[in-house]
């Protein structure tokens, strides 16, 4: 950490000077307070978990080290706030790190998950800005961890990857989107297109036999990246399809253990809504959402692991839109007035159009706090509501981390990180040099 940084509050004019034209408001970014608004009950925090395996710093020396690195990012020091116009981000005046940076100390004997679910699930106060720092130490485990969270308003998968770069490690230079293609006529028309597809029902879970809670038990896998990418260069696929193969998997075993769950059979396939990035030229990469999700069906009913690969890849090529489409898709995303917005997005993420979230974050480069490494970092997301499932992907030193969020109301909700890596490994055994074997041994269908 800085040995002295910079107080805070007499370092605003950094703040001032630095891309004045920053904030614009789009309607993305109040969707998601609109979201938050009409579902009292939920909130749409996400986290990262920063796992430091060291005594826990000072809490003055971490304010003195974050204060000395929020002049790098000016998004931080702005709150949304509401006016007889619409919503626009509005520049704060002097932060005071004892607003947003916190220590919990969890009692000798106790385990610290349900101190970290506290802070994830607590409301963040609109009167400053929508961020907070935990340091969370003490309890049946040894070191300590940073949580820092955000609300998805002000922050989509990049820009927190951005902001915890910022501020536990190396500052990364100014990320600047290349120039995209001019829209055409036929972009346009692939754009509405896009729109009303996904205006259509998806595939869903069955009718459970008990109603969601609208609280979850949270699991973790973690697979080395590098046989992650040796398994995808061997099937000539793409990580991310590699990833939702293996989800893919992890739902088939999940499904076939508990079937005396549902009123019906599981279908063939399950609708996943995943975030695809829409930033631009000129568009900041610390700050605001520049994003819209697109619908993929995972063959969840599948028995043979090869064959949930291909129709992923299928599924994500089709998916994917071509520069020019997504600059039309972006302006339909983030041009849109907030009124009309709305409904697409809570559509979108709704219990009709799907029933989980799978979302692939950027790389973390290396991290530290008090010149201790980060020997991991969890992201940690939400359910949205009626959606009974949600993963969050991440890849930290060398590890690929998958947070798995399962309703409390789901059955063998807590097996679900096991079962992602027994689909991981079966999903390896397939592919064996250039030799594919189509269907393992004993494979079943769901019925």
């Amino acid at each position: 950490m800085d040995e002295q940084p910079p107080d805070l509050r007499s370092d605003q004019s950094a703040i001032r000077r630095v891309r004045p034209a920053l904030w614009q408001w789009n309607a993305c970014d109040g969707a998601f307070l609109h979201y938050a608004d009409i579902n009292p009950h939920l909130h749409v925090n996400c986290c990262y978990l920063l796992h430091v395996q060291s005594e826990p710093p000072p809490l003055a020396l971490l304010k003195r080290h974050i204060a000395g690195r929020l002049h790098l990012l000016p998004a931080l020091g702005h709150r949304p706030v509401r006016g007889r116009w619409g919503t626009r981000w509005q520049r704060c005046g002097p932060l005071d790190p004892d607003d947003h940076i916190f220590e919990r100390v969890v009692p000798a004997g106790r385990h610290r998950d349900a101190a970290i679910e506290e802070i994830h699930g607590a409301e963040l106060p609109h009167d400053r800005p929508l961020w907070q720092i935990w340091l969370v130490h003490g309890g049946d485990q040894p070191g300590h961890v940073v949580v820092v969270k955000t609300h998805h308003a002000a922050a989509d998968g990049l820009a927190k990857t951005v902001v915890l770069a910022t501020l536990f490690g190396e500052p990364p230079p100014a990320v600047s989107a290349p120039p995209g293609r001019r829209p055409t006529l036929r972009s346009w028309r692939f754009a509405l297109a896009e729109l009303a597809r996904g205006v259509r029902p998806g595939h869903l879970l069955p009718p459970p036999r008990t109603p969601l809670t609208g609280a979850w038990v949270r699991t973790t896998a973690q697979i080395p990246e590098s046989r992650l990418r040796d398994l995808a260069r061997r099937a000539a696929a793409r990580p991310n399809d590699v990833h939702l193969a293996i989800v893919a998997g992890a739902l088939h075993h999940w499904l076939k253990g508990n079937a005396d769950f549902w009123k019906a059979n599981a279908p063939y396939y399950l609708s996943a809504v995943t975030p695809i990035g829409f930033r631009g030229q000129g568009d900041p990469a610390d700050q605001g959402n520049r994003v819209g999700v697109v619908r993929i069906a995972l063959p969840v009913g599948e028995p043979s692991p090869a064959r949930r690969l291909r129709l992923i890849r299928q599924a994500t090529g089709n998916a994917q839109p071509p520069p020019a489409h997504r600059g039309a898709m972006r302006l339909l995303c983030h041009s849109m007035p907030g009124w009309l917005v709305r409904p697409f997005f809570l559509y979108a993420l709704g219990p009709r159009h799907s029933c989980m979230l799978v979302s692939n974050l950027p790389p973390l480069a290396p991290l530290a706090v008090a010149g201790h490494p980060v020997s991991q970092a969890r992201p940690v997301g939400f359910l949205y509501r009626g959606h009974a499932l949600g993963f969050y992907v991440g890849r930290h030193n060398g590890e690929v981390v998958a947070t798995c969020l399962a309703d409390r109301s789901m059955p063998g909700a807590a097996d679900l990180a096991g079962h992602h890596t027994q689909a991981f490994e079966e999903l390896d055994a397939m592919f064996d040099g250039d030799n594919l074997t189509e269907q393992p041994p004993g494979a079943e269908g769901l019925g």
